[in-house]
């Protein structure tokens, strides 16, 4: 049950509730701004608006609303000192003075409550200049006293509605940073206490008057004051934590309004809880008090063991609010004694065991702010104990998973400390702290330092291969570098540049071998996400390149590049042993070769922002990526085929989108030479890779692939590959279909393999119908498939395969048109039984293409056809055709078609009408002589012969090379050969010319 606030303070008016309630707004301070706003009247001015106070005169029908004498006095004090803004100390007192009694006096809804709250803004910032013009030197001062008492008497008459952190920033500077105190007693530490006890009932005051959102009124006071609690300055660190203890007591007196459940509790509530409900300082609070508390400074410790004993009072507290989330009575009992312990813990200085304690009331937020105080820490021994900071950052690492955006700010925080940690002590819970963040949670891990990795850093040159690359610049810049890093007093090992951090972290990473395992296996897994690096093409929001251009807005997938250039210098400086190379070979250096292939298609726009962050390399993102793959060869022991690879012109051949194929296959030709397992192991990864398609790598994958086909000791891996033909058989992308044709053939030839390619026979025929770079392809692989079949099944697959050849006899390619008469002709001696009477009408149909095709300009296709007409007149039992012996036959044979078929002429023509376009002029010559038959030119009747001459005349006009236009060829000869059949007889055109005058 919520409990309401009982707490009124001595002389304080409640504000006003005004409006109704709202929801509140996302952002806390707009959460707070909104709801201690007060709606205006429309004759009222806006707060921020610069008034002029104007006399007050009392309203005689409210009696209740009049102006008392010294309200008026006060009124004109506060009116002067905005106009003239005095420098006397006795006016700066009675401007104060005069706040204090408006506010203390007036009710509000008054009309001098009215004056000063549409003046507040301008009364604020003269407060905040008198605080900032007092002297430093001094140690007490009346006016910083009687400042606060102002800010206090504002706050309790609902005054200050506007942002408050300036006011309390100038408020904590003016104060905390004056001189320790000399004297114990004294006038003027006397005045500074009173001061300070000004301050805690002002930030009382600003807590009480937030009402509902105090919650969020009190952590906002808790952010400002945080810094001050770690300064190096011990009087300034003391003040600063002795007003979060003040804070810590006031608010376990003080009923909150109600904080929600989850506040103090170590598993997360599957709720939604409004955000002035909850209490987020929690961490940062509880890590840095325990820290105080190990400071040399006796007092600060002091009052850090004060701030921690009242706020595990402020937990207790919350906590039995909410029994039902507890063991109730033996969960009591137990915190009461634990809170009775906690005094004697602090009293002997146990620090850790404080920690330990409240560690089950912490959050998975709570626990990263703890450790991101304590990481900060191990950077100065002197300010605080090392041993607590590293056991705090060793217990809470080891003993939850956070979530990845946890992950991310404790890498940050790391990558940033790491150069200005010294302590072996420090260093090895930092170490690890890294191995058991990585153990749990590797891709966040992974992705977080190299998202930190392309970073700037205060050490050195910006140089990412180390000490080589800083040789390779020149001696003397080596020489500048190692002595800047001396006189800074950085180690020689950490001036190299900025990824020598990010270096040093990974040498920690690497140390052990099964983490450095899930590390180097999680890098190969992000090159290998290629589909997610497309997504974006914008400069502003690239994933792909961004990331190494050094902004902070980078993604986990635009880390790719990355990945690969710390892979790079990991091998390069051989910090990964060589048994997790060789575990993990066959993945990593295929993810390398697909990096090579993405790296390739950058846009110029994207190699500009690379090239420009990383003109010092001398490299560009390719030629990176080429020497990554070097550098792993080189690591295995292969250097014989990085040379190999390089005399045959691979490695340059990588560098170019127009011949990185040839590039790949001249590596996958040399990786054939590697030992038996490692192939083997290559292969089937290959082969697992292309079950799933991903356009991104799958040609770059098929084409390695199909090279190592020609292995001869690769045998049970080889039948990975039937499983996967069919898909990329069907496959849109260009080339591909025709890629896996060639290792289809290249399997028929091994014995062991040729008759397991025959389930792919469909799949093989079906690019009779596709590219042609694809029918060429398929047509060999056919004709040795055929060769493999029963003589039943040839018989039943000749059949359908007969009437796909036959429209490539026209193709263009020489070698398609060869090829597919002379795999017709086979499928003619395959067709046995009932399928032989059924393949009688193909081979009628394809004897007119072949009498075209003899008088081919390729001699090959020309002897092709040739053979497959003497093969066609065995079949159809024609032995004049069975003897075809030359050209001149040929013609012969047609007239003999026509007479044979006469009743297929139309289907004749129609099979001449491709002939007609073809770029030979000899086959379109040779259609025509088939359409108008010789013996039309010498026919009796007059008509029919200047027909059939004209049609010649016309054919033989001069036309383009390349083919003869449709449009025209559709409009004449049809109508000239539907005249041609519908001609008069002879007699009645001898009779028409004899009529003729």
């Amino acid at each position: 049950m919520q409990m309401k606030p009982s707490f009124v303070a001595e002389n304080q008016c409640r504000p006003p509730t005004r409006g109704k309630e709202r929801i509140p707004p996302a952002s806390p301070r707009e959460a707070w701004e909104e709801e201690r706003a007060v709606p205006n009247p429309s004759s009222r001015l806006k707060p921020d608006q610069t008034c002029q106070i104007q006399p007050l005169q009392a309203d005689p029908c409210h009696s209740t609303l009049a102006v008392t004498r010294e309200e008026e006095n006060a009124l004109k004090v506060i009116q002067a000192f905005l106009r003239t803004r005095p420098k006397e100390e006795a006016q700066k007192l009675n401007f104060l003075a005069s706040i204090c009694t408006i506010c203390n006096t007036t009710i509000t809804e008054s009309a001098v409550w009215d004056v000063l709250y549409f003046c507040q803004l301008e009364v604020v910032e003269a407060i905040k200049v008198l605080l900032q013009e007092e002297p430093t030197a001094l140690l007490g001062t009346t006016v910083r006293q009687q400042a606060m008492l102002a800010i206090t008497s504002m706050s309790r008459a609902g005054l200050l509605l506007q942002e408050t952190t300036n006011l309390l920033q100038v408020c904590f500077c003016s104060t905390f940073y004056l001189p320790p105190q000399e004297e114990p007693q004294g006038p003027k530490t006397s005045l500074y206490s009173k001061t300070l006890d000004a301050m805690d009932s002002m930030l009382q005051a600003l807590v009480h008057s937030a009402d509902t959102l105090g919650i969020l009124e009190l952590q906002n006071i808790l952010q400002l004051l945080l810094p001050f609690t770690s300064s190096h300055l011990a009087a300034v660190q003391e003040r600063a934590v002795a007003r979060v203890a003040r804070l810590a007591d006031f608010i376990t007196t003080y009923p909150l309004p109600q904080i929600c459940p989850c506040f103090a509790q170590d598993v997360i509530l599957r709720h939604q809880c409004s955000k002035i409900h909850r209490f987020t300082m929690m961490g940062k609070l509880v890590g840095q008090l325990i820290l105080c508390c190990t400071c040399r400074d006796k007092g600060t410790r002091q009052e850090a063991a004060e701030a921690l004993q009242n706020l595990h009072t402020f937990i207790l507290q919350q906590r039995r609010r909410w029994p039902w989330l507890h063991d109730s009575v033996q969960q009591q009992l137990q915190e009461s004694s634990q809170a009775r312990q906690i005094w004697q813990f602090l009293q002997t200085r146990q620090a850790s065991k404080i920690f330990l304690m409240f560690t089950k009331y912490l959050q998975p937020s709570d626990r990263v702010d703890i450790i991101l105080v304590a990481i900060k820490s191990l950077r100065d021994p002197r300010a605080y104990s090392i041993k607590v900071a590293a056991h705090m950052v060793d217990i809470l690492v080891a003993d939850f998973v956070f979530q990845p955006g946890q992950v991310l700010n404790i890498m940050w925080a790391i990558y940033r400390n790491f150069p200005s940690i010294r302590l072996v002590a420090a260093l090895n819970s930092l170490h690890k702290a890294l191995l058991l963040l990585m153990d749990k949670s590797t891709s966040e891990v992974v992705s977080s330092l190299l998202q930190c990795s392309p970073m700037c850093s205060e050490y050195g040159a910006r140089q990412p291969l180390g000490l080589l690359s800083h040789w390779e610049s020149g001696p003397k810049t080596l020489l500048r570098d190692f002595s800047l890093a001396i006189l800074r007093g950085v180690p020689a090992d950490r001036a190299l540049g900025p990824r020598s951090v990010a270096m040093a972290i990974w040498k920690v990473i690497f140390s052990e071998p099964p983490v450095a395992k899930k590390a180097l296996q999680e890098l190969v897994s992000m090159l290998m996400k290629q589909s997610l690096r497309k997504t974006s093409i914008s400069t502003k929001d690239n994933p792909r390149i961004l990331s190494l251009a050094g902004r902070g807005d980078i993604s986990v997938d635009g880390c790719l590049l990355q990945a690969a250039r710390t892979i790079s210098e990991i091998l390069l400086q051989s910090i990964c042993l060589k048994q997790v190379v060789e575990e993990i070979f066959p993945q990593l250096f295929l993810a390398l070769l697909f990096q090579v292939s993405f790296t390739t298609e950058l846009m110029l726009q994207e190699v500009h922002v690379f090239w420009s962050k990383h003109q010092q390399d001398l490299i560009t993102p390719i030629r990176s990526a080429v020497q990554s793959m070097r550098m792993l060869l080189c690591r295995m022991g292969f250097e014989s085929h990085v040379l190999a690879i390089e005399a045959q012109g691979g490695w340059d051949a990588l560098l170019s989108t127009q011949t990185h194929l040839n590039g790949v296959v001249t590596v996958a030709r040399e990786m054939m030479k590697t030992p038996r397992s490692l192939r083997s192991a290559i292969f089937c990864y290959l082969a697992e890779l292309l079950i799933v398609e991903d356009p991104t790598w799958e040609m770059i994958a098929m084409a390695f692939l199909v090279e190592m086909l020609g292995c001869t000791d690769l045998n049970e891996e080889l039948d990975r590959v039937l499983e996967i033909f069919p898909t990329y058989l069907q496959s849109q992308c260009l080339g591909m279909p025709s890629l896996a044709l060639r290792g289809i053939l290249t399997l028929i030839k091994k014995p062991d393999m040729a008759k397991k390619t025959l389930v792919l026979l469909p799949y093989v025929m079906e690019q009779l119908q596709g590219a042609d770079d694809a029918t060429a392809a398929a047509l060999p692989v056919l004709c040795e498939m055929l060769q493999l079949l029963e003589r039943k099944t040839a018989s039943l697959t000749a059949l359908p395969l007969a009437g796909k050849l036959r429209p490539l006899f026209s193709n263009e390619l020489d070698t398609i048109r060869e090829f597919s008469i002379r795999l017709f002709q086979n499928t003619m001696e395959l067709v046995v039984g009932a399928e032989k009477k059924m393949m009688n009408k193909e081979v009628w149909d394809s004897l007119l293409p072949l009498l075209l095709h003899l008088h081919d300009q390729n001699k090959s296709v020309a002897k092709a056809s040739q053979e497959a007409l003497r093969s066609a007149g065995r079949f159809l039992k024609w032995e004049q055709l069975a003897q075809l012996d030359g050209i001149e036959q040929g013609w012969r044979i047609s007239e003999r078609l026509l007479a044979r078929k006469k009743s297929k002429v139309k289907d004749y023509l129609h099979q001449c009408q491709p002939y007609l376009h073809s770029p030979q002029e000899i086959l379109r010559r040779e259609a025509v002589r088939f359409i108008v038959l010789q013996s039309a030119k010498t026919d009796v009747s007059p008509l029919v012969s200047s027909l059939a001459t004209q049609t010649v005349l016309l054919l033989r006009q001069e036309r383009p090379k390349s083919r003869f236009k449709r449009a025209l060829l559709n409009l004449q000869l049809p109508s000239a050969w539907m005249r041609w059949r519908s001609a008069p007889s002879e007699d009645s055109a001898r009779t028409e010319m004899e009529q003729q005058p």
